[in-house]
């Protein structure tokens, strides 16, 4: 890849950067323009900063889920994750997890529903209750599913034990 040059501009604390280019010199570049007088901002590198990545058209696909038994585990304030658990072709039970949009953002397969609901359960995933949510808006299908949008933050064991 030819490295191109980076045009560093500052301007009341802005940097204005006109060319995507190598960025040890940019980093060389705003060193040597850039007085250090407010504060100190360490800017490291990247390893694979030389390859400029372009982001191809969104590869989406969406996902039938048959099930509308919602469970609902509030993550913070005015925040939930969503879940539903959709027997597989294969006899298997997953257990899909969905934000707000309708995105699909993990899942996990289990052998049996009894074993998904306990996962749920243990995971404090609360059934949810029209009478009792009636203020949680509950995302509607069509589901997509993309992998730039998998957060993997339950399938990982990060917040699931």
């Amino acid at each position: 890849m030819n490295a191109k040059t980076l045009k560093v501009t500052p301007k009341d604390d802005i940097f204005i950067v006109s060319e995507q280019l190598n960025i040890d010199k940019a980093v060389d570049e705003l060193k040597r323009t850039v007085p250090i007088k407010r504060r100190a901002v360490e800017v490291k590198p990247n390893k694979s900063a030389d390859a400029v990545k372009y982001t191809t058209p969104m590869k989406r696909r969406k996902v039938v889920i048959n099930s509308s038994d919602y469970w609902i585990k509030i993550t913070g304030m005015l925040q939930q994750s969503y879940a539903l658990i959709d027997k597989q072709g294969n006899g298997k039970f997953k257990i899909f997890f969905i934000g707000e949009t309708s995105w699909i953002f993990d899942e996990i397969e289990f052998d049996s529903e009894a074993e998904a609901i306990e996962g749920l359960n243990k995971n404090k995933f609360i059934k949810y209750d029209k009478e009792l949510h009636e203020f949680i808006y509950l995302p509607r299908s069509p589901f997509s599913q993309a992998e730039y949008m998998m957060r993997r933050i339950y399938s990982s064991g990060e917040y699931w034990s």
